[in-house]
């Protein structure tokens, strides 16, 4: 059962009343995986293989070298993961949660 994109984000505008959210925007709402705890990360990686890294090696000194990570990985999709290792993932409703993480989201556009 494929979720769209509208039946995921639909949400209660009672609920943002109440809370005072303000600042709604994509960077504020995710999707809860409440199965995901019951995998060990062990299996994770091991589904997805090890990872190609790229180390980082700045052309030009930055302000704080200190907040470059040392390597980067492709992203991996936990959704596919969850699909082909929890059959109950695919049944059970997706839920949106609203959250506020401050300064830790930042948009690259």
């Amino acid at each position: 059962m494929e979720a769209s994109a509208a039946t995921i984000f639909q949400l209660d505008t009672r609920l943002l009343t109440s809370h005072d959210y303000l600042d709604l925007h994509a960077g504020n709402v995710g999707i809860t995986l409440p199965t995901l705890n019951e995998h060990p990360p062990r299996e994770i990686f091991d589904y997805f293989g090890q990872p190609e890294c790229t180390i980082i090696l700045p052309t030009v000194q930055p302000a704080l070298p200190q907040a470059l990570p040392p390597y980067l990985v492709p992203p991996i999709s936990v959704i596919d993961y969850l699909k082909t290792k929890d059959p109950s993932f695919t049944n059970a409703p997706l839920h949106a949660e609203i959250m506020d993480l401050g300064n830790g989201w930042h948009s690259c556009a």
